[in-house]
């Protein structure tokens, strides 16, 4: 049988690992913020891109026949 200072030790140990997995975790979570952030301008600026040529393809006189037609 364990004696109550091994099992005070292997919990302190326990919880130090818990502690560190934590704080990887957290500076997972905020690289992760840091690149979904970025994402989300880079999506806004396609979308606004895209929707720019869309307008320009509307109003491009290649679909449409001549005025002599």
């Amino acid at each position: 049988m364990r004696s109550q200072d091994e099992r005070i030790t292997e919990l302190e140990t326990k919880i130090s690992y818990q502690e560190m997995t934590i704080q990887e975790l957290s500076a997972l979570i905020a690289d992760q913020e840091k690149r979904l952030s970025r994402l989300e301008e880079r999506d806004s600026l396609l979308t606004g891109k895209v929707q720019e040529l869309m307008e320009i393809m509307e109003e491009s006189p290649v679909d449409r026949k001549p005025p002599h037609y």
